[in-house]
């Protein structure tokens, strides 16, 4: 993984998405002695027992001393689970760029968020995208699974001044 990555799991029912995303933030560490590190974890459209295997799990490992939570139940509403990410990556950006940390944010489970915004899209009867005519719900993936950090901010700046064309 690199600085500033934002960490999306995909699943599906049966798959061990959960004993992949805790794994990962209990072991995530940044190299250096003095770096201030923090884990923004997501997880939307979890059962409460999942929630718990979190907590405890960070819990064991000393990891939720660094860690910053979101979590979104599965019998919470549609929208609630639409806006658990925005608020991660809010509090991400905060740690990042407000106070200087390196932060690894993981979003699990994508797959529970994309069917929230499928729902909320048909309760309001948005057509799904046509070509060049896209809804809302079509860019929030992209935007919510892409890296924002400086550092990258400024790689896609850098390419894109190398590919544009000369005048």
């Amino acid at each position: 993984l690199v600085r500033g990555q934002k960490l999306p799991i995909f699943s599906a029912s049966g798959l061990p998405h959960a004993q992949l995303a805790a794994q990962i933030a209990r072991q995530a560490t940044v190299r250096g002695k003095n770096e201030q590190f923090a884990v923004v974890f997501a997880a939307m459209g979890i059962t409460f027992e999942e929630s718990e295997y979190f907590v405890q799990s960070f819990k064991e490992t000393g990891a939720i001393d660094r860690t910053v939570m979101f979590v979104n139940l599965a019998n919470d509403p549609a929208i609630e689970r639409i806006a658990t990410p925005k608020m991660a990556l809010t509090a991400a950006e905060y740690l990042a760029f407000d106070l200087g940390m390196h932060v690894l944010v993981i979003m699990t489970d994508i797959t529970n968020y994309a069917d929230a915004l499928r729902e909320v899209s048909a309760a309001r009867k948005e057509v799904p995208a046509q070509q060049e005519r896209k809804s809302p719900a079509d860019a929030a993936i992209p935007a919510t699974c892409t890296p924002t950090s400086p550092l990258s901010m400024r790689e896609q700046e850098d390419c894109a001044a190398r590919t544009a064309p000369s005048p």
